[in-house]
């Protein structure tokens, strides 16, 4: 059987859906199934050593998956269904590892009760509507796609690997008695994962040790002891066995594997009541499980848990009963494989024609949704008299090659109609550095007069005058229309960023951004200008 998988990222980042897909694939090429992983450019073998079992599937890029031919070829994010009828298949699937358009809505405790208009969130939720079989990993799954959508799906839970993480093993710090090390675990700049006010909470508790397993690249991190970053899932397990118990709070999770690595490595676990959390926690028992966005009770269960010594003993010691009910890979992998027997004996196959004609009609008219909010948006914007509710929001994302990802960037949040000036901290290393600016979410014009970057308290990089601005360059929804007397940026949409020319910056010196920019209407940029 000829199989191919689709990766979200090309060079494969370690996350936890893609060492699902990785753990699955190389499993099922060891059945004997010649398996393939296709991702939209090409990769070299360098990219995929983090994961042992990798070196087994033949990866290709999109374009080489074209001129092949697979007995079944299997969606593993929402943009891969757009990308199915690009290969030639007996058989399509969609492997559904969360319900991922809830990952674009505004998270936190006090998000509002609708979300936001958002076009790429709404063309990811229409994957679920696509008429082809799904295979997924939760049960809380099955059930919201059999209820918002009327799909029927086979379930095929993910497993642990048992080797890896176990009680016994080599430690990072050997755990103290008497004192409680929290990890807390997941990238940063990602609200949904929500790691940053995770970190803080535990300081406000009290705790006495806070770690960071992330893979955001990053050295430190303020109010945490220790960072651990970038690590491949070999050098994970001792991460763990050296701490008490895994915070997490995430808003939004699919299988929500962290918690029951914890488990297996001996700890137990804080997290919000997300969904995928009642797969295999139960509050008291094996962890404490608080109420989504409710800041004190998570604060008040880590102080009971500091002094609580026997509480956290018996929720570790259950957290290990759990842990060794739990399958292994090898398990869950025949479990998927058995989904796709059944698959292949019980469902008639989808035709390539549907899935091209699907992805034309859902890309088609989210392009024209897209356009209608964004013209009512920038007339709602010049209405005379209209003003402005909340804040706008700046992103700034620092790279060493010019490759932009949202785990690179920090937000900040600004009021509009008036000139701000902002200072950002970047913990971005030298010697080149390239910034990428988002400056608003919001049609309109935003106005840079001046923008700095500081390595210490010398000045790297100014930017001033008209020629200093006219080597940006504007992308997205954005253009620029003027240069003098200040930077114009002009959006019709939700996504406008500038990017600055490559900059050199001594190394080891601390850099920060300073900013002063205004946000407004077309109407007010114009009459700011003339």
């Amino acid at each position: 059987m000829r199989l191919a998988f689709f990766l979200g990222t090309a060079p494969p980042i370690i996350n936890g859906g893609t060492i699902v897909i990785l753990e699955h694939a190389s499993r099922l090429a060891g059945m004997g199934l010649e398996v393939f992983l296709v991702t939209e450019e090409r990769v070299d073998p360098t990219d995929y050593q983090w994961h042992k079992g990798a070196a087994s599937c033949e990866f290709l890029s999109l374009d080489e998956a074209k001129k092949e031919h697979f007995d079944m070829a299997v969606a593993t994010w929402w943009r891969s269904v757009y990308l199915l009828h690009h290969v030639t298949a007996e058989r399509y699937v969609y492997f559904v590892q969360s319900i991922e358009s809830r990952f674009f809505e505004p998270w936190g405790p006090d998000r509002p009760q609708e979300p936001p208009f958002n076009p790429v969130a709404d063309l990811c939720a229409d994957t679920y509507f696509c008429n082809i079989p799904v295979i997924t990993e939760a049960r809380w799954i099955q059930r919201y796609l059999s209820e918002f959508y009327n799909a029927f799906s086979l379930p095929a839970p993910n497993g642990i690997n048992k080797e890896l993480f176990r009680e016994d093993g080599p430690c990072a710090a050997d755990r103290e008695p008497g004192r409680l090390r929290v990890l807390v675990e997941g990238p940063l700049h990602v609200p949904y994962k929500n790691v940053e006010r995770s970190i803080a909470l535990a300081r406000d508790a009290g705790v006495d040790e806070v770690w960071l397993l992330s893979s955001s690249e990053v050295e430190e991190v303020a109010g945490v002891d220790r960072v651990f970053s970038g690590l491949p899932p070999a050098k994970v397990p001792p991460v763990y066995r050296s701490c008490d118990l895994l915070l997490k709070l995430s808003y939004v999770e699919g299988m929500f594997g962290p918690p029951l690595e914890m488990f297996h490595c001996g700890g137990t676990a804080l997290v919000y009541d997300v969904t995928g959390h009642d797969e295999y926690i139960v509050h008291g028992q094996n962890a404490l499980v608080a109420d989504s966005g409710d800041e004190e009770q998570v604060v008040a269960f880590l102080q009971r848990l500091r002094q609580d010594h026997e509480l956290l003993g018996r929720l570790k010691k259950n957290a290990l009963a759990t842990a060794a009910s739990w399958p292994g890979w090898d398990q869950a992998t025949a479990a998927f494989h058995r989904a796709m027997e059944k698959i292949r004996q019980t469902t008639p196959p989808v035709s390539r024609n549907y899935l091209r004609r699907f992805s034309d009609r859902m890309l088609t008219a989210h392009h024209h949704a897209n356009l209608f909010q964004e013209s009512s948006s920038v007339m709602d914007r010049e209405k005379d008299g209209a003003k402005d509710a909340g804040s706008a929001e700046l992103q700034v994302f620092w790279s060493a090659d010019g490759i932009f990802c949202e785990e690179d960037a920090t937000v900040m949040l600004y009021q509009p109609d008036g000139w701000r000036t902002l200072t950002i901290p970047l913990p971005a290393a030298g010697p080149l550095l390239y910034l990428r600016l988002d400056p608003s979410r919001r049609p309109g014009c935003v106005l840079i007069k001046e923008l700095v970057l500081f390595a210490g308290t010398r000045e790297a990089a100014a930017f001033r005058s008209s020629r200093d601005f006219a080597r940006c360059t504007a992308g997205g929804t954005a253009k620029i229309t003027a240069c003098s007397p200040f930077l114009a940026l002009a959006s019709h949409g939700s996504d406008p960023f500038v990017v600055l020319p490559r900059l050199s910056v001594p190394s080891g010196a601390p850099l920060r951004l300073r900013l002063t920019l205004c946000e407004t209407s077309f109407t007010r940029a114009m009459e700011m200008l003339s």
